[in-house]
């Protein structure tokens, strides 16, 4: 073989070897194994990108319904702490009386989220409470919020089960003496069964206040020979001013004698719209009278010239008595006494 044989051959191997190359390359010079890998990497990169947009925009979601459920907790906890201290029941989620309870309560609910309440009570060393648990859920959160929080008898709430501020009792005329004006009533009572300070007692006589007295009796002179009538109060030194004692007369046909039989007829409404309704009879007398007075824990309501009354209680629970206003303008004694009840 000569040199030019030799060229020839080798020319031809080389253009073989190119041949071969040509097919396994494109004319971009990456070969489609590496072309299959790089779509590979970026579907992957593409799909690792959405799930962490779809993962960040849950996590954003599920904070702002927390923070949301948060604030709503709060709210309803603030309702329950400014409501009367008997109202905030204690019941739990499926329990006897819940949905009632819940049922006279709607402003503790709220559109949009799931709110359970459990209210047990506790007993502490100095004193007693009761304990809120209030858990609370809206979509998306994973888990739903409980928050607890205590709620305390407060002095001067009503249905602590006991009365706070109770009346004088077995007021009676000692003597009723002399005449005209020198017309001498002794009354005498006994003080109410409580450990709370007692600043003084207040006399009415027949209806209106007649004086004072820092003992539990009094000396009347009404400077007349008329029928009197006579109860007394008792005012604490936190200024509360006790309901009515008995009441008692001079004679058992007074003048101006009360309202007789006052009863409760029934309610109407419910919850915070709930009403008391009341009737009573006329006095015994011949004397025209002008108009009833109604009261309600010794304060004065509505005024009627019937003998029947309504007056809005809401969930609380009061005791009412009447007067009659008589043509004189004489306000009688008050009638019996009656109390509401839940």
């Amino acid at each position: 073989m000569n040199l030019r044989d030799i060229k020839r051959f080798y020319f031809l191997n080389k253009m073989k070897k190119n041949k071969i190359n040509r097919i396994l390359k494109k004319e971009s010079g990456f070969t489609l194994i590496e072309v299959v890998i790089a779509l590979l990497i970026i579907a992957i990169l593409t799909v690792v990108l959405v799930r962490g947009t779809i993962v960040s925009v849950d996590v954003i979601q599920t904070d702002k319904a927390k923070t949301l459920s948060l604030a709503v907790a709060n709210e309803k906890l603030e309702l329950l702490k400014n409501m009367e201290y008997d109202d905030v029941e204690l019941v739990e989620e499926g329990g006897s009386g819940y949905d009632a309870w819940l049922g006279d309560h709607p402003e503790l609910e709220e559109d949009g989220y799931d709110i359970d309440y459990a209210i047990t009570w506790v007993d502490g060393e100095e004193n007693s409470y009761k304990q809120v648990e209030l858990t609370i859920f809206k979509e998306p959160m994973n888990i739903p919020v409980t928050l607890i929080t205590q709620i305390y008898f407060l002095e001067g709430q009503e249905g602590s089960g006991e009365v706070e501020h109770p009346a004088p009792v077995n007021l009676s005329i000692e003597y009723d003496t002399g005449s005209g004006s020198g017309r001498e009533i002794k009354l005498v009572w006994e003080a109410p069964d409580t450990e709370k300070e007692i600043d003084k007692y207040n006399v009415y006589m027949d209806g209106a206040l007649e004086g004072d007295s820092f003992t539990e009796l009094y000396v009347c002179y009404p400077g007349d020979d008329d029928n009197h009538s006579f109860y007394v109060t008792a005012v604490y030194t936190d200024e509360i001013e006790s309901d009515p004692s008995n009441t008692v007369s001079t004679e058992i046909e007074v003048e101006h004698p009360p309202p007789q039989n006052l009863s409760i007829t029934g309610y109407s409404g419910g919850g915070n719209n709930r009403n008391v309704n009341l009737a009573w009879d006329a006095p015994d007398t011949q004397l025209s009278i002008v108009e009833y007075v109604v009261y309600r824990n010794g304060s004065e309501v509505g005024r009627t010239t019937g003998t029947s009354f309504s007056n809005k209680i809401g969930k609380n629970n009061y005791t009412f008595f009447i007067t009659a206003i008589y043509e004189d303008e004489t306000e009688s004694g008050p009638s019996n006494e009656v109390t509401t009840v839940s």
